[in-house]
């Protein structure tokens, strides 16, 4: 059977068991990163091995139940490596995952495996998470739209550590930025017992993309936080992408972040070990 038919199915199964045919998502097949985030009745194995015979979920994640409510059909997960630690994706348990334009490169990570879902056409959205990178760099490397909202813009819960503590953010990639906003006035908003709060939006995303943003205030950072030099063609490209925002008349201001990389790298990583040990 494939793919499209399963969710088909489904969406079948919903509607003869009496679940609404209308909503904003009503029929929209997406996947779910297998990364703290939850299905009821299905396995979340975090791509690793200690979790491949995980117990199935009592319950489903706030956020997709969320897209599920507005008539979405999740039909299966995607590849992360081992919990979401790597900006590839890749790892023992499910194997390496290719970046669909070019089978001999990387999809990006840790959402590789919802961006090369999108960019392959498997699925015009994705579920995906986002702490530090992880939704950008496999948008970036797939050619799909990304983005990491606000911190608990959206639901992180319920989960043993709800997203490194509010580090990481749940959303989708996608392949244009109509979809985007569509799923996050979808997802959006408080969550009960959430130890965060998020202002409340002044009106939908959907509604911003008819409205004109006015100049912004764009900053531009050409070093790198590990003291690597900056690739020719992505120099270039950087440049090219700030004289075309000049044009718009919005203000571009190069910066240079005065931060300690070791330091930086290192109260990161005592966020997500702490996480990992209450998962784990």
């Amino acid at each position: 059977m494939r793919h499209d038919e399963y969710a088909r199915a489904l969406l079948q199964t919903r509607r003869a068991a009496g679940a609404p045919a209308t909503g904003a998502l009503a029929g929209v097949p997406i996947l779910i990163k297998d990364l703290n985030t939850y299905l009821e009745g299905t396995r979340t194995t975090n791509g690793c091995r200690l979790f491949k015979d995980a117990p199935p979920a009592p319950q489903t994640s706030t956020l997709i139940a969320r897209y599920q409510a507005a008539g979405a059909v999740p039909f299966g997960k995607t590849a992360c490596p081992e919990f979401g630690l790597t900006t590839t994706t890749e790892s023992l348990l499910w194997g390496q995952t290719r970046n669909p334009w070019n089978l001999g490169r990387s999809a990006g990570g840790s959402s590789g495996g919802a961006a090369s879902a999108v960019a392959a056409g498997i699925v015009p959205v994705a579920h995906a998470t986002d702490g530090g990178g992880s939704i950008r760099i496999p948008a970036s490397y797939c050619g799909v739209v990304g983005l990491k909202p606000t911190r608990y813009r959206t639901p992180s819960g319920p989960g043993k550590y709800e997203g490194w503590f509010g580090a990481s953010v749940g959303n989708v990639v996608s392949r244009n930025i109509r979809d985007m906003a569509l799923f996050l006035d979808v997802g959006q908003g408080h969550e009960p017992g959430s130890p965060y709060w998020a202002k409340p939006l002044v009106r939908p995303y959907i509604e911003e993309l008819r409205t004109a943003p006015g100049r912004l205030r764009i900053g531009l950072v050409r070093d790198s936080l590990t003291g690597s030099p900056l690739d020719p063609a992505v120099a270039k490209v950087l440049d090219d992408t700030a004289r075309r925002l000049s044009a718009m008349g919005h203000n571009v201001e190069e910066l240079r972040l005065n931060i300690d990389p070791r330091q930086l790298f290192g109260a990161h990583g005592s966020v997500i070990g702490d996480a990992l040990l209450t998962l784990v």
